[in-house]
């Protein structure tokens, strides 16, 4: 369900307006248009996208019609972070509140009756580093890899796991889920999963370029120094520098701590036929052909 109507319905696909404000209102539109499964595609940022989300919950338990509901989660397993003392409070950003918005929203679906439900957990968009060659979803910044103009600024020693999945490979999958009768409460979505440092290698090979490189250590990170990257300065104007570098800071921390590193791989194990992009396809279909010099770095 969506809030507005506009490009979605120029591709063919029926949007409906809600008010978010009124769970009884969500109710009697899902009701009407005999909607039983919603999967929460609302961007959690603020108080008023986190009680949008639970009463959209709500409005889906009221319906009678509504079976199943996937909250927006994705990123990271934000429970099981929050119960570890994840994230921290970073200054200029202060409590990274989304977390805490997920954890509410997973809770009151736990606390409703009547409604099957799973969190799909798929780790940064890839999408990202294709950018702007490839279109990317919401707001494209530049994480650890700057491509575009060669940079890195990556978190700690770059030698954490992280995963990377492309926005169609969590589409995909969450479109196949639709065909299951039972969900587990946690989908972990893996497109591809490295380190920064081997994510690094591809990203020059393809560039057929050195990157300018820098590491950023976890204490830095933990007082909101993080080095910046070229593409996001023409970010500031939508969003702060403060707060983008205190997001980069939270985001940092979590890929050396193993948070975008997940235990299992919901994807293969229910749909081993799927094969999603990996992040060297990615980084060749995007940027092949268009650096301008030798690679020296090993592989």
């Amino acid at each position: 369900m969506l809030r507005a109507t506009g490009v979605i319905g120029r591709r063919g696909i029926q949007a409906l307006v809600l008010d978010y404000s009124s769970p009884a209102a969500i109710a009697a539109v899902l009701r009407a248009e005999h909607i039983d499964t919603v999967i929460s595609v609302i961007g959690i940022l603020s108080e008023d996208d986190h009680q949008a989300q639970l009463n959209l919950i709500d409005g889906a338990a009221q319906s009678g019609t509504v079976t199943r509901f996937a909250p927006s989660e994705y990123g990271w397993d934000y429970e099981e972070a929050l119960k570890h003392g994840f994230p921290p409070t970073i200054p200029g950003l202060g409590e990274y509140r989304p977390a805490a918005f997920k954890a509410a929203a997973a809770a009151r679906l736990r606390g409703t009756a009547g409604l099957r439900w799973t969190r799909v957990v798929s780790g940064l968009l890839m999408d990202f580093f294709g950018h702007p060659h490839q279109p990317a979803p919401g707001f494209p910044v530049a994480v650890a890899l700057d491509v575009e103009n060669a940079r890195a600024a990556i978190p700690g020693d770059g030698n954490a796991g992280v995963v990377l999945t492309h926005s169609a490979d969590v589409g995909a999958f969450v479109a196949r889920l639709l065909g299951l009768r039972e969900w587990p409460e946690r989908c972990f979505v893996v497109g591809d999963r490295l380190t920064w440092n081997e994510a690094l290698v591809w990203a020059e090979r393809a560039r057929g370029q050195m990157f300018d490189m820098r590491y950023d250590a976890v204490d830095d990170l933990k007082q909101g120094r993080v080095t910046e990257l070229p593409a996001n300065v023409q970010r500031y104007s939508v969003v702060p520098k403060q707060l983008l570098d205190g997001l980069f800071c939270v985001w940092g921390i979590a890929f050396v701590e193993g948070w975008f590193d997940f235990p299992e791989d919901t994807l293969k194990e229910l749909f081993p036929d799927m094969r999603p992009r990996s992040f060297e396809d990615l980084m060749r279909a995007c940027w092949a052909g268009r650096g301008d010099r030798e690679l020296a770095r090993p592989v």
